[in-house]
């Protein structure tokens, strides 16, 4: 509940009176439409290793438990890429075991890179993904579309609510306020906490429970006073 009120007193605009101006800092976001969600599909047999070596033929020969999981990881891989195509989904391939101390892991990309192009193309493919045992995945990336005016969107709507505060603070203390004087770009970086301090570095808040791209900063506006 503290953290909660923290935040909430952070996005809360702040002002200076100083030599006939009056500063206002404000901090707010725009959303930022979803280019891209990029997937990560990695093939295991974390279900089936007690099957490798329950099986009498082979159990006592590791060379043959390696071939038989070998065997076992191509026939998902061939699998699950037949499901990204009938999907019609722009994928790449990659490894995951460039370093695995068993050559059968080795022999073959194991998994997929899938670009999805929507939040809505994502949950349709995640639901389909809920029938397939044999693999693990995870979002690694959600990019904004970088022809978005997030900027221009987002400086209109702080000078917006800046001017308003200022005309607020302005009339409360007697004064009258002049015009737009200076401009001061600032961050955002501690609303949004030490996890995701990169993203707020360049500008970008990414939430990986909803899919959405933020874009956040603070500007301060200063005022004349009259």
């Amino acid at each position: 509940m503290k953290l909660f009120v923290f935040i909430i007193l952070l996005a809360l605009p702040s002002f200076i009176f100083a030599q006939n101006t009056l500063t206002v800092t404000c901090t707010d976001t725009v959303q930022v439409p979803v280019k891209a969600i990029y997937y990560q599909l990695t093939i295991s047999t974390e279900l089936y290793e007690t099957s490798f070596y329950e099986n009498q033929d082979i159990a006592t020969d590791a060379r043959a438990i390696d071939k038989a999981r070998s065997k076992f990881m191509q026939e998902k891989r061939t699998e699950l890429e037949s499901l990204l195509k009938s999907n019609k989904l722009a994928y790449t391939t990659y490894r995951t075991d460039m370093y695995a101390s068993s050559p059968s892991y080795r022999d073959f990309s194991n998994g997929f890179l899938v670009t999805l192009k929507s939040k809505a193309e994502f949950l349709r493919f995640y639901e389909k993904l809920g029938s397939v045992d044999y693999v693990s995945g995870n979002i690694i990336n959600i990019e904004g579309d970088p022809n978005y005016d997030y900027e221009g969107k987002l400086t209109a709507k702080l000078n917006t609510k800046a001017s308003k505060q200022a005309a607020k603070l302005a009339s409360a203390t007697g004064v009258k306020l002049g015009k737009l004087v200076g401009i001061e770009d600032g961050t955002a970086n501690s609303i949004y906490g030490y996890a995701e301090a990169y993203a707020t570095s360049i500008g970008f808040v990414i939430n990986y429970t909803d899919l959405t791209v933020a874009y956040a900063k603070s500007i301060s506006f200063k005022y004349e006073l009259q």
